[in-house]
């Protein structure tokens, strides 16, 4: 102690303390990262499969699938816009550029137009059920009957798209996005 080996033992001995203090917390957080590596890999798999699902590649497994989605995606885009164009339209107005409103007006009303159109062109109104339960299921049913009615009406309800896509995407009529005085004067 009195000629100073004591001290610098010491300060070695924070010194190794600290390092292993930060080696073992190191080990803890590579254990941590490489279970979240490990859980990562397997969404980062997941979104690569679900975009696999939804690619316009002509000729895919899933082509129709993503022509819907791309659709559906295009009417949301387009219903969002409608609130946007209103105030643009309202601001050109205005600022001076009624012309120029019009002109915006009259092409987005087209587009909204042609949106409606097409959606009910690739969705179409579902089927009537042909069959009522009391029909199906009548005094004259055998199981077989039943059975094969109800394997009929699922696979009616789940040909060749998800539920989901099943329906329609809708344009929100709500939206007051034209200009009255702009719809006159074109």
């Amino acid at each position: 102690m009195l000629d100073g080996t004591y001290a610098a033992d010491e300060k070695e001995a924070d010194l190794f303390s600290e390092t292993s203090s930060v080696t073992g917390h190191s080990t803890t957080s590579t254990r941590s990262s490489l279970a979240s590596k490990m859980s990562g890999r397997s969404s980062k798999n997941r979104r690569k499969s679900e975009r696999k699902k939804h690619s316009l590649r002509e000729g895919s497994a899933f082509e129709d699938v993503a022509l819907l989605d791309s659709i559906r995606e295009i009417v949301g885009t387009v219903d969002k816009l409608q609130e946007e164009v209103g105030s643009l339209l309202g601001m050109l107005v205005q600022h001076g550029f009624s012309a120029e409103a019009g002109r915006l007006q009259a092409g987005f009303g087209a587009l909204v137009d042609c949106v409606r159109q097409g959606t009910t062109g690739v969705w179409q109104p579902a089927a009537p059920e042909t069959h009522t339960p009391q029909e199906v299921a009548g005094p004259g049913s055998t199981v077989n009957s039943i059975l094969a009615a109800m394997a009929a009406s699922r696979s009616a309800h789940t040909a060749n798209e998800p539920s989901a896509m099943a329906t329609a995407p809708k344009l929100r009529d709500t939206v007051q996005w034209k200009l009255e005085h702009l719809s006159s004067a074109c």
